[in-house]
């Protein structure tokens, strides 16, 4: 079966465009997504995804053409309607509240999804995965297309109007950041939103510290003893001081609300202790809370405000700007996305470790179950405990449980690769693996050369900090260069304390660029090699304005 599913494909023209530390499940239902919505939309399916795995490193690849073809149509279809983006969000808004609906009592029912039978388990299972599939070709298809388009036609565009490199780069950075944004479109991002709530429970706790400092001495002695010693965040939870007691139930609740901010696919949600953290940083902060909340208030009209005095500064005609909007249009819509399908991963881990459970494997091991696995290994799990089978069957199932063991599932995780198509997921047998491979994988043409595309202009030298996962975030120290396969709005923690950012992949509008261009640091995308080359502790040389990286030490 592989060998036949390798002929077909045109393996040259296939190129990486998603690469991270994540498993399988639930990526394996973005396939089924495209396809339904390129289907009814586009007319034709999205051609099998190639991906590779090294030790949990996940790498997507996907035909050039194909890509190319999707993208031509999706454009021409925004042509004839240039509020196709809003149209598909306004879809995608009753479907995504619905599904999260669905996901959350998955979360709150945890404790009880041991009581569901096998069978119960397996039908929650499919129902989790034929509601995102329905939810997802709403979300991240269009805008995803759209956006490399739009701004590739749109740079062809302004290069004629501006004359000057420099000056395109500047423009259109500045053009495509989404800034005021109509409905269906939230103003705010859900990183943006998060820090402002969590600012208001900072500037909270400065209120009540002052109440409370000026009723006693000696009370304002202790908690600054206190404070001292374990940190504002940390008194107020834990109830040692009185000002804890307002402020407590709003981090809880906000840190319930927020959990599954880092966990994209198969993330570790963030806890209680992690939202302490954080307020003690924004306490301890040379800006006040206050100060950085107004910053936060006044950013989308100070943005618009600068956009509308490009486009007159440049003479930049409605339909060039109107196109800009439309990019902005598609990274909010892809904000939208990665917050419902960050949400229900977050709430699908519940299901995954009782799954797991039953089945003896750990969470990561379960989510390396195909979804035709999973539910195999469920029915056959509950037919097996029922003992109420045939000798035929008996080895059947003895046969499937064998199959789906820690060891087979440990062998995905360090060196596999599968092929997804329209209907099936087929992991590949070693030789067709490394046929796969062969044709592929490409290496790097220098060992401290890195060229790429500028995020952010700007020069500087510095040491390297390689972080793939969201566990990895801590070893992040101020002043370090951040590189990582690419960025998504988790990743604003440590990028706002990294003196720049390199990436293997990315463009100019990709979320690494537009938050290096917010905080103003270097940044080079899609250098394609640089997690590969480059390790912690390296020293290296950024020119972000030619996009080239260099390992000097």
């Amino acid at each position: 079966m592989g060998a036949s599913i390798i002929s077909n494909l045109n393996l040259k023209d296939y190129v990486l465009v998603y690469k991270k530390q994540i498993c399988p499940f639930p990526v394996l239902l973005v396939v089924p997504g495209y396809n339904k919505f390129m289907k009814k939309y586009l007319g034709f399916p999205l051609a099998e995804l190639v991906v590779l795995i090294d030790d949990g490193m996940w790498a997507g690849h996907i035909e050039m053409k194909n890509w190319n073809d999707a993208k031509e149509k999706i454009f021409a279809l925004y042509q004839k309607n240039p509020k196709i983006i809003d149209e598909f969000i306004a879809k995608l808004k009753p479907r995504a509240k619905m599904f999260l609906n669905f996901t959350s009592s998955i979360k709150k029912d945890g404790l009880k999804l041991f009581k569901l039978s096998d069978k119960e388990l397996a039908g929650l299972y499919k129902k989790y995965c034929d509601e995102y599939i329905s939810s997802y070709m709403y979300s991240e298809p269009a805008p995803n297309l759209l956006k490399d388009i739009i701004e590739k036609k749109l740079k062809e565009r302004l290069i004629n109007l501006l004359k000057d490199e420099d000056k395109l780069n500047k423009v259109f950075s500045l053009l495509t950041i989404p800034s005021v944004l109509e409905q269906p479109f939230p103003i705010d991002s859900f990183v943006v939103r998060e820090e402002k709530e969590l600012l208001k429970i900072a500037i909270l706790v400065k209120k009540n510290y002052m109440l409370e400092k000026r009723r006693s001495i000696n009370t304002t002695e202790d908690i600054a003893i206190l404070l001292k010693k374990k940190g504002v965040a940390d008194c107020i939870v834990n109830d040692d001081i009185v000002i804890g007691n307002i402020v407590k139930k709003k981090l809880e609740k906000h840190a319930e609300e927020y959990a599954w901010l880092p966990v994209d696919y198969n993330g570790e949600p963030w806890t209680l202790d992690n939202f302490k953290e954080r307020l003690n940083e924004i306490l301890n902060d040379k800006i006040s809370p206050e100060e950085k909340l107004k910053i936060l208030i006044e950013a989308p009209k100070k943005l618009k405000k600068e956009q509308l005095a490009i486009k007159k500064e440049y003479d930049i005609d409605d339909k060039i700007f109107y196109d800009c909007i439309t990019a902005q249009k598609c990274m909010a819509a892809m904000d939208i996305k990665k917050e419902v399908c960050s949400t229900s991963h977050y709430h699908l881990q519940f299901l995954m470790k009782e799954i797991g459970r039953r089945l003896g494997l750990t969470l990561t091991q379960a989510n390396y179950l195909t979804p035709n696995e999973a539910e195999l290994a469920l029915t056959n799990n509950q037919t097996e405990n029922k003992r109420k089978i045939n000798d035929i069957k008996v080895k059947n199932i003895k046969s499937t449980r064998k199959k789906f063991t820690k060891k087979f599932l440990n062998a995905r995780y360090h060196q596999s690769c599968y092929i997804e198509g329209e209907t099936e997921v087929n992991f590949l047998d070693k030789d067709d693996e490394n046929a796969v491979r062969k044709i592929i994988e490409k290496a790097p043409e220098s060992k401290d050369k890195l060229i790429g595309i500028c995020g952010n202009p700007g020069y500087i030298k510095g040491k390297a900090r390689v972080i793939l996962e969201t566990k990895d975030f801590h070893k992040m120290q101020k002043g370090e260069i951040l590189v990582t396969s690419f960025t998504t709005p988790e990743f604003v923690i440590v990028m706002k304390k990294s003196a720049g950012i390199v990436t293997d992949m990315g463009g100019v509008t990709s979320h690494s660029s537009i938050v290096a261009r917010e905080l103003n640091i270097p940044c080079v995308v899609g250098t394609k090699f640089s997690t590969k080359l480059i390790k912690d502790g390296d020293v290296l040389e950024i020119d972000a304005g030619n996009g080239v990286v260099r390992i000097v030490k």
